[in-house]
């Protein structure tokens, strides 16, 4: 009986030259070049475990984990030395080995990429990649991995038809100085990709059971961002914070519930967005927890935000319209929400919290006796017990010390 080894219809093919076999460094599979730190780390670190840490490590996230190990890893072919001079403008490099490993690109064919002035360059490769019919191979900076002093810029190429050598363009990104970059080090991630596969796209809003779906999976991801939650407020209480402000806003949780709880007991007044979910939605969380001074948002003439949370939970009224705040990269912007009103109060929380037996009960009252009435008289789902009034505060604080200091304006700007 004769048997015939079967070729995997799909598979990816890296060919090289007779002579370059075992000479230059090989393909693996991107599993197999996970970095060493990513190695060594637990899935769990059991020095963080505890009632409200699970302490589990990156090593349990499949998305960035399934980034690092999708498709295969093209190494350098040799080793190669990269000077970069003249605050990066300069590129010049050098190799022991019989092949190119590194040329330039034109300046002009990249005029005005935000990498300016570094020159574009390209590292040779001689692995021939070949794919089945319909598809494609996509070549982009290793997923997730340490930095190196270039990248390599991402490129598709229909790798079923293009059976030439594919080399790949770089720029020099380490500051000014000689770097070794060894044989066998990544340079870029392949990940075959089926053209006739592709998916149209659907842009609508979702129906009923979508949006069960949706919130299902919310609710397991809020779930385990409660634990760093709750790690939080217990750190908090370690260090006796007496204030603790909490910009955002979800569904109930028992676990964080619990822990807002143990801060309440412990005297700390918690401080929490009411949400921007709309009038009409459920209340949500931590602003409706028992204890919680929930916040909602008004712009500069005193009118609730439209999106705002209502209901009897709402405590006070305060700036939450277009107030100037720091961006994440450089500068400010204004920005718009209920978790831009809450630090105001809470603010003036820590302002009116007295002595060492105060509570949330004797803080809100005070700022409920400062507060200026909107809505309804009295207190209201709109607007709480109303519009925090900072001056106010500051007068009876300066009336309590006997002191001159200056005050606050009857509201805080928004600005």
């Amino acid at each position: 009986m004769f048997g015939f080894k079967r070729q995997d219809a799909c598979a990816i093919r890296f060919l090289c030259a007779p002579q370059d076999e075992s000479v230059i460094a090989p393909p693996a599979p991107a599993k197999a070049h996970l970095p060493d730190w990513f190695r060594k780390l637990p899935p769990v670190d059991k020095a963080r475990q505890g009632p409200s840490d699970n302490g589990l490590t990156i090593k349990r996230c499949m998305p960035f984990l399934d980034a690092m190990a999708t498709g295969w890893i093209l190494p350098l072919a040799a080793t190669v030395r990269l000077e970069i001079g003249d605050n990066g403008a300069r590129v010049d490099a050098g190799w022991e080995f019989d092949r190119v490993m590194v040329s330039n690109h034109g300046a002009h064919q990249v005029a005005g990429n935000p990498r300016e002035p570094s020159p574009p360059c390209k590292f040779h490769n001689y692995w021939s990649i070949r794919t089945p019919p319909g598809w494609s191979c996509l070549f982009l900076a290793p997923l997730n991995r340490d930095p190196q002093p270039f990248q390599c810029v991402a490129g598709l190429v229909d790798t079923d038809t293009y059976h030439a050598h594919i080399h790949f363009p770089f720029f020099a990104t380490a500051p000014d100085g000689l770097y070794t970059i060894e044989k066998g080090t990544p340079l870029v991630q392949v990940i075959p990709i089926r053209r006739d596969a592709a998916v149209s796209a659907e842009i609508r809003a979702e129906r009923p059971n979508e949006g069960l779906a949706t919130e299902r999976m919310r609710r397991q991801t809020l779930w385990r961002e409660a634990f760093e939650l709750v790690r939080a407020l217990d750190l908090l209480a370690q260090r006796d914070v007496g204030v603790v402000n909490m910009s955002l806003s979800g569904p109930a949780n028992a676990l964080l519930e619990q822990a807002v709880s143990r801060a309440t007991a412990r005297g700390a007044v918690v401080v929490a967005a009411a949400g921007n979910k709309g009038p009409r939605a459920d209340p949500l969380y931590p602003a409706a927890y028992d204890g919680v001074v929930a916040v909602t948002a008004v712009d500069r003439a005193k009118r609730v935000y439209r999106r705002a949370g209502r209901g009897a939970h709402i405590d006070f009224a305060a700036p939450g319209l277009e107030v100037w705040t720091a961006a994440s990269i450089q500068g400010g912007r204004p920005k718009t929400g209920t978790s831009f009103a809450a630090p105001f109060v809470a603010a003036a929380a820590a302002l009116a919290l007295g002595g060492d037996g105060d509570g949330a009960g004797d803080v809100e009252e005070r700022l409920a006796g400062a507060a200026e009435d909107l809505g309804a008289p009295g207190r209201d789902p709109v607007y709480g017990w109303g519009l925090l009034n900072a001056r106010a505060l500051c007068d009876g604080f300066r009336t309590a010390v006997g002191g001159e200091a200056e005050v606050a304006p009857a509201s805080l700007p928004a600005q």
